[in-house]
């Protein structure tokens, strides 16, 4: 993908999450979430929350890049792996539908919809600023954390492993289940 089309794409998540925002500054007694898969999982999005004024949205952003963090030595995805597990809870797993081989990639069967046995982790995190031109001298970020990880998942299934961030506080396994639901 050229940089205008990722650029363009970018656009999308940053325009998605200033329109939460005017629904939020439109109904002010509710707490307003904007929630992205991975390809919202970008420093600019979180940053320009930072920067937002008047009523907020929160953000909710399953992870994609393993980020480094502030002050310490680990990467995000191995921070919290090695936080404590919090609670081990089944979460339902949606029917995967069948992936054809590619020349770049293998192919992947149809499974049907599921139960998996996660280990949930939660932290407080702080991620430094990506050493790109338009981010290194922006200022680290504080977000929480929720880690999800399957030890056993089922033969011929992909492990659930997520890591999801999010500007809404998280300390209880209660607040880090209410994320994973969302």
């Amino acid at each position: 993908m050229c940089s205008s089309d990722l650029q363009k794409e970018s656009y999308r998540w940053l325009e998605a999450y200033q329109d939460a925002c005017v629904v939020a500054a439109m109904i002010p007694e509710t707490k307003v979430i904007s929630v992205t898969d991975r390809e919202g999982d970008m420093f600019e999005l979180f940053d320009l929350r930072r920067r937002q004024t008047g009523p907020k949205a929160e953000l909710l952003v399953r992870a994609e890049h393993d980020r480094c963090l502030e002050g310490s030595d680990r990467k995000l995805f191995a921070e919290l792996a090695a936080m404590p597990r919090a609670k081990v809870v089944s979460i339902p797993v949606p029917r995967q539908r069948e992936h054809l081989a590619k020349p770049s990639t293998p192919g992947r069967p149809g499974l049907p919809a599921r139960e998996a046995k996660v280990e949930v982790r939660f932290k407080e995190v702080t991620l430094s600023a990506p050493k790109t031109p338009s981010c290194r001298h922006k200022s680290p970020l504080k977000l929480w954390a929720v880690y999800l990880l399957e030890k056993y998942p089922p033969q011929g299934a992909a492990a659930v492993r997520w890591l999801l961030l999010t500007t809404i506080p998280v300390t209880s396994v209660k607040q880090a289940l209410k994320c994973v639901r969302r």
